[in-house]
């Protein structure tokens, strides 16, 4: 991350981007207003493809604390790099 974006974040959650209630709290926690999720992974090593779960976890969580708080939470969820078409096969990244 660069050292410009470094300097304007108040916190740093470290976590499993996949536990909703845990987002939860880290929402509530930092009372945070808005979600960029970039997270996910490339399968190997972990031989799951994660990035389903990722994006909904935390539009689970959001949604949630968006209702108790009355207001919405905006989310945007980058990782498209998971549906790139591997190079010299005929699928997807998300499909190895």
């Amino acid at each position: 991350m660069s050292p410009a974006i470094l300097e304007r974040l108040e916190s740093i959650v470290v976590g499993d981007v996949t536990d909703s209630p845990a987002l939860e709290k880290a929402i509530r926690d930092h009372n945070i207003e808005a979600i960029i999720d970039v997270a996910g992974n490339q399968v190997l090593p972990w031989k799951e493809y994660l990035l389903p779960k990722i994006a909904k976890a935390v539009s689970d969580a959001a949604i949630h604390v968006g209702k108790e708080r009355g207001t919405p939470l905006r989310v945007w969820v980058t990782a498209g790099l998971g549906i790139m078409q591997k190079p010299a096969t005929p699928y997807l990244i998300q499909e190895s």
